[in-house]
C-alpha cells in the first residue's frame, strides 16, 4: 500500500494481488460490514465521519460504475466460454 500526498488530496494505491475490482466490492463490504458494528448512541463514541467520508470517495461515478459492470460481466462471460 502506497499513499500520496498532492496538494489538495491523497491517493491510496493497494495492490491486491488478485482482481481489483473484486477486492475493492468486497473492502466496500467489510467497511460497512465494521460501521453497522458500532452503536454511537449506546457506547458514546462519536460517528467516524473521516471513515465515512472515505468510502463515499471510494464510490465511483457513474459511468466509472457501469464501465466497472461492463468489464466484471465480460471477465465471467469470458471465463464461462474458455472453461
Amino acid at each position: 500500500m502506497a499513499v500520496e500526498f498532492r496538494d489538495t488530496c491523497y491517493v491510496i494505491t493497494v495492490q491486491t494481488g488478485t482482481n481489483p475490482i473484486e477486492d475493492w466490492l468486497a473492502l466496500i463490504d467489510e467497511l460497512l460490514y465494521v460501521l453497522g458494528l458500532l452503536d454511537v448512541q449506546q457506547n458514546g463514541s462519536e460517528m467516524p465521519w473521516r471513515t465515512l467520508g472515505l468510502i463515499s470517495s471510494m464510490m465511483p461515478d457513474w459511468e466509472t460504475a457501469l464501465l466497472l459492470i461492463l468489464i466484471f460481466v465480460t471477465v465471467i462471460v469470458l471465463g464461462y466460454f474458455l472453461l
